[in-house]
C-alpha cells in the first residue's frame, strides 16, 4: 500500500533477513499518510472471513468462524504485502507476527 514497489513502503523476509520486526515509520507513508499498512506484521482485522467478489460488501462476509488477517509481515515474502492479499485466523489465534491498528469512526 503506498507505492509500486514493496521496499519502499514494507518489511518483509528478503529486507529483515527473517529477524524481526522494524520501528514504526521507517518507510514511506501511502497516499493518506499511513504508515506500516504493508508488511512489518500482519494486520488482524475485525472482518469475517469468507468468499469474496466484485459484489462483496467491502466490510466482508457477514458471518464465519475465521478472521481476517492483511498486509504481510517481516517474516513473509513481497507478495504477501499486497493491498489485495488476504488469509484467515482464528479469532483466538495469537502469534508474534500479527498486530492490529485501533481506528475509530470519523467525527465529520
Amino acid at each position: 500500500a503506498g507505492s509500486d514497489n514493496v521496499d519502499d513502503v514494507a518489511w518483509y523476509t528478503s529486507n529483515t533477513n527473517d529477524t524481526g520486526t522494524r520501528e514504526v515509520k521507517t518507510k514511506v507513508p501511502n497516499g493518506y499518510g499511513l504508515y506500516d499498512m504493508s508488511g512489518n506484521v500482519w494486520e488482524w482485522c475485525y472482518d469475517w472471513y469468507g468468499t469474496e467478489s466484485a459484489d462483496t460488501d467491502p466490510t466482508g462476509s457477514s458471518a464465519g468462524s475465521f478472521r481476517v488477517r492483511r498486509g504481510g509481515g517481516w517474516s513473509g515474502y513481497s507478495d504477501y504485502c499486497a493491498v489485495s492479499c488476504r488469509y484467515s485466523g482464528s479469532p483466538n489465534l495469537r502469534l508474534y507476527r500479527n498486530g492490529f491498528r485501533v481506528v475509530r469512526a470519523s467525527s465529520k
